[in-house]
């Protein structure tokens, strides 16, 4: 029965990879959610303005709110990444990896792709709009703004996701990737084979 000899990492190293990242930043955001509620719940607290200290209370109740969820929920990845580790066929786990591997980079293109092209037209915008401005400085800012979004758009356009990479690093080595064979032959004797693909 023919194994494959894997070239580069494998669809399961890459989600490990994926899942450890996306926990990380989801423990790092979800701690600064929470944090900037708690300061916002302290500013109302002390507020002697009713009015602000309900606005600064509502606002700090939902930032920590946001913070806990996110701190307590894992992301898609992460949950992902958990229910192929229980999978106890080598081959089955690898499977459900690279399917999970290729919904991500996919989903990451995808919002990439979308937000070079936000940013283009929001440069565009900025280059052709001029309402009637007294004051030069707030005209050069409309070049600013153009200058910063069609960098970002040129950077979104040119710059893989992380997800993105490592399914292309992973494809290239899957070409790349040899197979073992034991073949039993007609005469009883067993054959050994290797294929290598280029």
């Amino acid at each position: 029965m023919a194994q494959p000899i894997r070239r580069g990492p494998s669809a399961e190293s890459c989600v490990s990879t994926l899942a450890h990242d996306e926990r990380k930043s989801r423990k790092i955001g979800g701690g600064v959610l929470t944090g900037m509620g708690c300061v916002f719940i302290l500013i109302g607290a002390q507020s002697k303005d009713d009015d602000s200290a309900s606005g600064a209370f509502i606002a700090g109740a939902i930032l920590a709110g946001i913070g806990l969820y996110t701190l307590a929920v894992p992301g898609y990845v992460e949950s992902e990444y958990n229910r192929i580790r229980r999978i106890e066929d080598p081959l089955e786990r690898e499977e459900v990896a690279y399917t999970v591997l290729t919904h991500v980079a996919h989903k990451a293109k995808v919002e990439r792709i979308s937000a070079a092209i936000s940013n283009a037209v929001y440069c565009l915008y900025n280059l052709t709009y001029r309402p009637s401005l007294s004051n030069t400085n707030d005209s050069e800012n409309y070049y600013y703004m153009a200058l910063l979004s069609g960098g970002l758009s040129l950077y979104y356009f040119m710059v893989e996701s992380p997800a993105e990479r490592m399914l292309r690093e992973y494809q290239e080595g899957q070409k790349r990737s040899g197979s073992f064979a034991i073949i039993p032959r007609p005469d009883g004797s067993i054959a050994a084979v290797y294929t290598l693909t280029f």
